[in-house]
């Protein structure tokens, strides 16, 4: 053979290290892929650890609530039963309670006009057993002039007296009477039996000090029903809202959790299925992989074995060729032997097959090129292969990552907002009961708070009227003899033994020494300003 032998390994050698070096492409790949998905698994387990941590912690809170709750329940119950019979009983009683109440209340109302009436009446009657003409009268009759039904007058005021303290009774009995006020009429009965001055004047004040004690009152209850209607209806107002709030919160969140093609567990199973997938689609290619190389090292054993073997013809033939034309080329040159004539056979020289086995040798030659072609197809056929095989697991194994990565965090969110709705929930639940709270208050105050609110400039007139009555009888009290009378006698009443000294003058030293018990050089010495001193 002419011609250096070429080893055809060379080819399978280049190859090998080719995909030597695509193996350490992808085993770096791998481990990179493996360490993101490490990190995204680490970070998984450390959101799932604090999110059981948070959910145990609750947990063990409820479950202690719970044992408490259990320890009460069958005391609770116990409790409420003896509660039921115990409230059937005061509804029974509440039942009679409103028929005696309403007919009390009937009753009451009944009772108070006739007293209103009989107190005017009594008035009325004594204002006339009072009189000028009654005294008169009385004084001419046995039966009223002596004895312990005697009406006799034992003392008379001057002419002016009478008048204004009858002036004063009629104007308070005609205001009782207007405005249903007990108040007055009782004042009105006290100027009708002619009672003292000081005891009449002490129930005016104690009525003024009652009433501003009730218009104080009125104000305050006024006042706190207006302050706690408005906070308490601002609060349900507010509450309101914060339900609203709330309700808007627990729809997103559900829909954030449960839309049919938005949410997080449609998407969390739209991940799942995608790694499926991903993991089948890169588990099918590896075995097509496998396969393809499979056939891929089978046909180029094939073909390396059909070069080995047409080679191996090929030399055969040339090498019998050459022996056979070098063997001619040495009987052509040497002496011929003179020999009697042979037997007439064939003619010629013996020039064997060498014309056609040189067209096998080229068939051959032919074959064993379109073998080097084929074989050469199918190292790039493999090559190409392997780095399309590469890239689209590269791209699988991004996209398995990606996958993950989305994935773990959309289970995080999945767990938050799951936590988020639940408390979002326990908050709705307790904003209701509070708004409910409010409203419930609210009811309660409302028959007091509306009296007092609908009766309160009414009350406010009524009360003004009796001061300003009250304020009128003791000016017309105090403008007649017989209170100045009174006063004077009342004056010399606290004067005693010095009554007589001080009579003259009571700005006279003598009187002002008598009533403080000292001398009167001694008062001068001290008062030096005094008269007399």
């Amino acid at each position: 053979l002419n011609g250096v032998y070429v080893a055809q390994s060379g080819g399978v050698v280049g190859i090998l290290k080719s995909m030597g070096e695509t193996f350490k492409s992808n085993l770096e790949q791998a481990r990179s892929t493996e360490t993101a998905a490490v990190k995204a698994h680490d970070k998984f387990m450390t959101t799932k650890t604090e999110e059981f941590d948070t959910l145990k912690a609750s947990y063990d809170t409820k479950q202690t609530t719970m044992g408490g709750n259990d320890g009460d329940l069958s005391t609770k119950k116990t409790q409420l039963g003896d509660a039921i019979q115990q409230k059937a009983d005061d509804e029974e009683f509440l039942d009679k309670l409103q028929e005696m109440c309403t007919g009390k209340l009937e009753d009451y109302d009944k009772r108070s006009a006739l007293r209103a009436e009989e107190q005017a009446a009594i008035a009325k009657a004594i204002a006339i057993l009072n009189s000028d003409q009654a005294a008169g009268a009385f004084d001419k009759v046995a039966a009223t002039g002596t004895g312990a039904k005697s009406f006799v007058q034992l003392a008379r005021s001057s002419s002016s007296s009478p008048s204004a303290r009858s002036e004063a009774r009629r104007y308070l009995q005609k205001l009782g009477l207007e405005h249903k006020s007990v108040r007055l009429a009782r004042i009105a009965g006290l100027l009708a039996l002619s009672n003292p001055f000081t005891q009449v004047f002490g129930a005016i004040k104690e009525m003024k000090v009652t009433i501003e004690m009730e218009a104080k009152q009125d104000l305050e209850r006024k006042t706190w029903c207006v302050d706690e209607r408005t906070e308490s209806n601002d609060n349900v107002e507010a509450k309101k809202g914060q339900i609203t709030e709330l309700e808007t919160a627990i729809t997103t969140l559900e829909t954030t959790i449960k839309d049919p093609e938005t949410g997080l567990i449609k998407m969390i199973g739209d991940d799942e299925t995608s790694l499926e997938v991903n993991s089948k689609a890169q588990s099918d290619e590896t075995d097509a992989r496998r396969e393809e190389h499979q056939d891929y090292q089978k046909n180029v054993a094939n073909c390396v074995e059909a070069d080995s073997i047409l080679r191996k013809a090929i030399h055969a033939l040339e090498e019998y060729y050459k022996k056979e034309e070098d063997a001619l080329d040495e009987a052509l040159g040497g002496f011929i032997q003179q020999d009697p004539a042979p037997p007439e056979t064939w003619t010629g020289d013996f020039k064997g097959q060498k014309e056609g086995g040189n067209k096998v040798i080229g068939m051959l030659e032919s074959i064993l090129a379109d073998t080097g072609k084929e074989e050469d197809a199918a190292h790039s056929s493999e090559q190409a292969s392997q780095v399309a095989y590469e890239d689209s697991m590269e791209t699988l194994k991004t996209e398995e990552a990606d996958t993950r990565e989305g994935l773990a965090n959309k289970k995080k969110q999945l767990a938050e907002a799951k936590l988020e709705l639940m408390e979002k929930r326990e908050d709705l639940d307790k904003t209701e009961e509070e708004k409910i709270a409010i409203e419930r208050f609210l009811e309660r105050i409302k028959p007091g708070c509306d009296f007092i609110t609908d009766n309160f400039d009414t009350r406010e007139a009524n009360r003004a009227t009796e001061t300003e009555a009250l304020d009128k009888a003791v000016t017309l009290m105090q403008g007649t003899p017989a209170y100045a009378s009174a006063k004077a006698k009342d004056a010399e009443l606290k004067q005693g033994k010095c009554a007589e000294t001080c009579k003259a003058d009571g700005a006279h030293v003598d009187c002002k020494a008598c009533l403080a018990k000292v001398s009167v050089p001694g008062f001068c010495a001290g008062h030096p300003e005094t008269a007399g001193c």
